[in-house]
């Protein structure tokens, strides 16, 4: 089945003026927001695509980003396809940034695509960082994130005084920055955001969707999931979701390239996937039994013991130095007793949850 490296064969030549802007034009660029611009373009600076394509692949060769495991390795790929798509002619890139702050937990990366119809702020999910990934556990007990902070500012920085048509979005922890930002920023950029999309984000906690703020914004958000999602069933959104088929199983749908594409649009579907009913209900639960304090616990134990080693990022965990989570057990024993025991009790309590709605 077609997904969005095919959609850009089929519909790179059909200018907007004929085709508008879609769902799946907003997940190429939420997608190509992963390519890494780092020594490319910076966060003052504009660059065309095909300048940028040629660059990175100038650093890196197509079969070193072919080799690589990394979950979003396509993106690179989407950047040189559009490139040369005439429906993206005349498009730039521009205000790149790509900040991870180990000391305030947060990992935060956007890039604006400037089109001569309209604007595009992408931020990018989690990277490869384990501080990025410790700021996904981050939202369980925190109202709001340093990185989500972060992604305000980044819009009031850039669009304070911005006239166009704006659509903002991201993938995973992307459409959750994208949703929060668009709620949070300077009311005046607020009224300019067209729509906000969500590609399989997480949701919020009750402090951000009880708030006028994210009311506001609420009717201009698209939230877009996979059938078997997981992330984009976290915490609360009080948004209904387009559900959407996938060529993955399972988890492994998060992966947007395997969204399905027909034409000018995803092959949706009208439900979730048992599978994915149920590994939400026992996370939901699971969560449910812990008070933010013990969130905060588990979260800072977890994340202490995968870099007890030395792993920055989680290519290191996949090369040995904590394979799985065997592993990460087998370390717990070097913890005081009784904040192992606390530690290996919070274990205990989702597995139990798993085992009860599995």
């Amino acid at each position: 089945m077609a997904n969005i490296l095919d959609y850009l064969d089929w519909r790179g030549d059909v200018p907007f003026s004929l085709s508008p802007f879609n769902d799946v034009d907003n997940l190429v660029l939420a997608q190509t927001a992963y390519t890494l611009l780092d020594g490319i373009l910076d966060e003052d600076g504009v660059i065309a695509p095909e300048d940028a394509a040629k660059a990175f692949f100038e650093k890196y060769s197509h079969a070193e980003v072919l080799d690589d495991r990394a979950r979003h390795k396509m993106a690179p790929f989407l950047l040189e396809k559009m490139s040369r798509a005439p429906r993206y002619g005349g498009m730039r890139l521009a205000h790149y940034i790509n900040d991870i702050d180990p000391e305030g937990e947060a990992q935060m990366s956007a890039v604006t695509f400037v089109f001569p119809e309209f604007t595009y702020v992408a931020y990018r999910g989690t990277d490869n960082s384990l501080i990025g990934w410790k700021e996904d556990f981050n939202l369980s007990y925190m109202p709001e994130t340093e990185g989500q902070r972060m992604a305000v500012d980044y819009l009031n920085r850039h669009f304070a005084d911005f006239t166009g048509k704006l659509y903002v979005g991201g993938h995973s922890k992307g459409g959750n920055f994208a949703v929060f930002a668009s709620a949070f920023c300077d009311p005046r950029i607020r009224e300019r955001i067209a729509a906000v999309y969500s590609n399989d984000g997480p949701g919020f906690r009750e402090e951000v969707t009880n708030s006028e703020e994210y009311a506001a914004v609420l009717p201009k958000v698209t939230s877009i999931i996979p059938e078997s999602t997981l992330v984009g069933a976290l915490f609360g959104g009080r948004y209904d979701h387009k559900i959407v088929k996938s060529t993955e199983k399972g988890l492994s749908q998060h992966d947007a390239t395997s969204w399905e594409v027909l034409r000018d649009g995803f092959v949706e579907t009208e439900e979730r996937s048992e599978q994915s009913l149920k590994m939400d209900e026992a996370v939901s639960n699971w969560l449910c039994q812990l008070s933010d304090e013990d969130r905060y616990f588990f979260t800072d134990v977890f994340f202490e013991l995968l870099t007890s080693n030395g792993a920055t990022t989680v290519d290191d965990l996949s090369d040995g130095v904590l394979a799985n989570l065997t592993d990460v057990l087998k370390s717990a024993r070097s913890m005081p007793k009784e904040k192992r025991k606390e530690f290996s009790g919070m274990l205990k309590k989702l597995i139990k949850s798993i085992r009860t709605s599995v």
